[in-house]
């Protein structure tokens, strides 16, 4: 059961890496569109990060007591899309708005 438990865990681990290295691949463009860019993936990559820790500590908690509860999901996998789709219209939003400032035409 502990096995099962985090090959769970690890997918929610890798969203929040590869959130992370987007957010620093955006900091080396160097204009504020990118920098505002790259604080909103930073952002959701910190809470999808904290949130699969207290999940995983939670469901640890209930496996070593031995309780029955319901171990799904629900409404994580949502609101990290919901957060990712906030980052990347943030994102959207500042390079419309600003014209591509920095050197950069969009």
């Amino acid at each position: 059961m502990h096995d099962v438990h985090q090959l769970t865990v690890q997918p929610q681990l890798e969203f929040s890496i590869i959130l992370g290295s987007i957010a620093a691949t955006l900091l080396n463009f160097g204009d504020t569109v990118s920098l505002a860019s790259a604080w909103a993936f930073t952002a959701v990559a910190l809470l999808a990060l904290f949130y699969s820790m207290a999940l995983y500590l939670w469901r640890v908690s209930n496996i070593k007591q031995r309780r029955a509860v319901n171990y799904h999901d629900k409404y994580g996998p949502s609101l990290l899309c919901l957060g990712l789709f906030t980052a990347v219209a943030i994102s959207f939003a500042f390079r419309f708005s600003k014209g591509g400032e920095g050197g950069l035409k969009g």
